[in-house]
């Protein structure tokens, strides 16, 4: 799948993994939400899984203009922090948030699992990722070093669950080392040498794979719901 205006240059792991992660049957058709959309690089694939309307929200202006240049048909882009919605009660079928949580001020993830709920349509779903809280991906995180960049636990996810009324549906953990040296790798080559990153190909290749298996130390992928 090709998609414009993504983070990173090619779709590694974890762009592969949020496209198996949401369920077709969950967009088609549907008034979707993304929260954080940035420069809007998921709407490709929820347009292609058959969105009906999208609606994203950043809290950048400057990423929403971005986006909105792009011109996508049946996407409307707001300027909107994500713990407070701008939207009435049960206005969306599905809602995404894919690498946000760990970017909103800090102890305010319980105020967006609770804007989550109520935007949400009852029956509705909810799709999220962020950073696993493990002690090498933490270790091995630069931001975390610099600016203290947020990781969770399964716990977490499930606390903020229970607290939002939202029914988990599925919650795992994804990606592993060869994402981190990939990442490393990336950062090296952005911030110092300004390349191509050291073993690319090879990384990349192993990304993807570990991405697909089973289990995981990179990333937590969370699918709720909100009862009917």
């Amino acid at each position: 799948m090709k998609t414009q205006n993504k983070p990173f240059s090619d779709p590694w792991g974890l762009y592969q993994q949020i496209v198996r992660h949401v369920q077709n049957k969950h967009v088609a058709g549907k008034r979707v939400l993304d929260i954080g959309c940035g420069s809007g690089w998921i709407e490709d694939m929820l347009l292609e899984k058959g969105a009906k309307k999208i609606v994203g929200i950043d809290i950048s202006e400057s990423v929403i203009k971005k986006a909105k240049s792009r011109k996508l048909k049946n996407v409307q882009y707001k300027t909107a922090t994500a713990i407070d919605l701008p939207f009435p009660k049960n206005s969306f079928d599905t809602v995404v948030c894919f690498e946000v949580l760990e970017h909103i001020p800090q102890n305010t993830e319980q105020k967006m699992f609770d804007e989550v709920y109520r935007v949400l349509k009852p029956g509705g779903q909810f799709f999220l990722s962020t950073p696993h809280k493990h002690w090498f991906i933490v270790i091995a995180d630069p931001a975390w070093w610099l600016i203290k960049h947020r990781h969770y636990s399964l716990k977490n996810i499930r606390n903020y669950l229970s607290e939002a009324k939202l029914k988990e549906n599925r919650l795992y953990v994804r990606g592993g080392v060869s994402t981190v040296f990939l990442l490393l790798s990336m950062y090296f080559a952005k911030w110092i040498t300004h390349g191509r990153p050291l073993f690319y190909e090879k990384l990349l290749y192993s990304s993807r794979r570990e991405y697909a298996k089973g289990n995981g130390i990179m990333n937590v992928f969370l699918h709720a719901s909100k009862p009917r």
